[in-house]
């Protein structure tokens, strides 16, 4: 295996981070793209030395931690890694997914001991005889997905001779002033939760499987619901999908009606805060919706669809400063324990992220990849990604659920539409 560090140029300049970068310190996992052809190598590592050049964050390296911290554009480089496979490329899909094959992800960018060493964007390139397999991720320190994204289709775009939509700007527009703020704020996610105790967290010996939902089935379906909707209301195809799993995956022969269930789902804010589309940093939200498990048995899907719906619409710019405001107080406390949040997903609690809008399918590095994928891994239980399904209009959840609760949701799903959804077989995470 080969490995080198890509260099853009620019000056040097440090830039400190605020309290949305550093809440979202944990490490990303990685993506990877399958490609039916072999990409040309020289072409990838031309077009992306042309990005960061373009944009010197990726090429940025991070001095400090915690409090103080700051971004350093010393253009220090991207990893760069080839590995040759002496053979075929797997025929990869919904019967066998790639993250079956946890070989063929890059490794994480590590959010401990970071040094003027460690690179902020990984890239691994698998070049079989046929084929090639494109894996990469960045610190979420520098960038959510959907500016990880933005760079990659850059980068696709660059490759292909096309102009790329990037134009570089101040990534740091949320950092604010917010002198006289008073000290009394406390940590929001204990007072959501002030009585949770180990027993009452989600096991962690997770499974996942993909399970493929075409749009003409949830369509038809919000058809069928749509009578209980107020006139005037309306929801998307992915609110009522997101509605549709929540519902499935609650056992509700297993928890007290008079409990809540919560689903947690994470926004984009750049058009509230009136960031450009393609702002590359830290920009989004989690908006916490909850239901008495005797409401959500009996409600309609269309009815939680439009509940979460409702909660989106209903956050303001005012919000998303006021949480701003609120992290940044925990930073120049230096609150590091309510930052950096770690414990599990508490039961009777699903998180959706739903990534179905990055566009997967424009990163063509001379062609379409043939299909995506993310790792399985142990410690998300209760989390649902939701991709889409790769050269189709369908949606390939990507489930994480102990086995008791996997086979509840396929139950639930089989035995309400026998014929209409695809389930992939079983993928283990590995035990790292």
């Amino acid at each position: 295996m080969s490995k080198k560090l890509i260099f853009g140029s620019s000056k040097v300049s440090s830039q400190p981070f605020n309290a949305f970068d550093l809440t979202g310190s944990h490490e990303r996992f990685p993506f990877s793209f399958v490609y039916e052809k072999v990409l040309d190598e020289e072409k990838l590592i031309g077009s992306l030395q042309e990005m960061l050049r373009i944009n010197p964050y990726f090429s940025a390296r991070i001095v400090g931690s915690g409090k103080g911290s700051s971004i350093v554009l010393n253009n220090g480089g991207a990893e760069f890694s080839v590995e040759r496979v002496k053979k075929s490329i797997p025929k990869y899909g919904l019967q066998n997914p790639l993250k079956n094959d946890k070989e063929y992800f890059c490794s994480f960018v590590s959010t401990a001991g970071f040094s003027d060493q460690t690179p902020l964007l990984k890239v691994k390139l698998f070049q079989f005889d046929d084929g090639s397999i494109l894996s990469v991720t960045a610190s979420h320190i520098l960038t959510d997905g959907i500016g990880l994204f933005g760079f990659m289709k850059d980068w696709a775009a660059v490759a292909n001779g096309r102009e790329p939509e990037f134009h570089e700007h101040d990534r740091f527009t949320l950092i604010h002033d917010f002198e006289g703020v008073e000290k009394s704020l406390v940590n929001r996610l204990s007072k959501l939760s002030p009585n949770l105790e180990e027993g009452s967290f989600a096991k962690m010996d997770s499974i996942t499987k993909i399970i493929r939902i075409s749009q003409s089935l949830i369509k038809k379906i919000m058809e069928e619901q749509r009578g209980f909707l107020k006139s005037g209301d309306w929801v998307s195809t992915r609110d009522f999908l997101t509605a549709l799993l929540w519902k499935n995956i609650m056992d509700f022969d297993q928890i007290d009606k008079d409990e809540l269930i919560r689903l947690v789902t994470v926004c984009d804010i750049r058009k509230l805060l009136s960031l450009p589309s393609n702002y590359v940093g830290n920009a989004v939200t989690n908006r916490l919706n909850e239901l008495l498990a005797r409401d959500a048995v009996d409600m309609p899907v269309i009815g939680m669809a439009r509940m979460l719906r409702e909660s989106i619409e209903s956050l303001t710019r005012e919000d998303c400063l006021n949480d701003l405001m609120f992290l940044d107080q925990l930073l120049d406390e230096d609150r590091r324990d309510a930052l950096y949040y770690r414990k599990p997903i508490p039961k009777n609690w699903v998180v959706v992220n739903n990534y179905s809008r990055f566009g997967w399918d424009q990163v063509d590095f001379g062609g379409e990849p043939v299909w995506f994928d993310i790792p399985a891994y142990p410690n998300v239980n209760r989390w649902v990604f939701i991709l889409p399904s790769p050269r189709g209009d369908d949606f390939d959840c990507h489930v994480c659920l102990t086995e008791g609760e996997m086979e509840l949701l396929e139950k639930n799903l089989i035995n309400e539409f026998s014929g209409e959804i695809l389930i992939s077989p079983v993928c283990r995470p590995s035990a790292s």
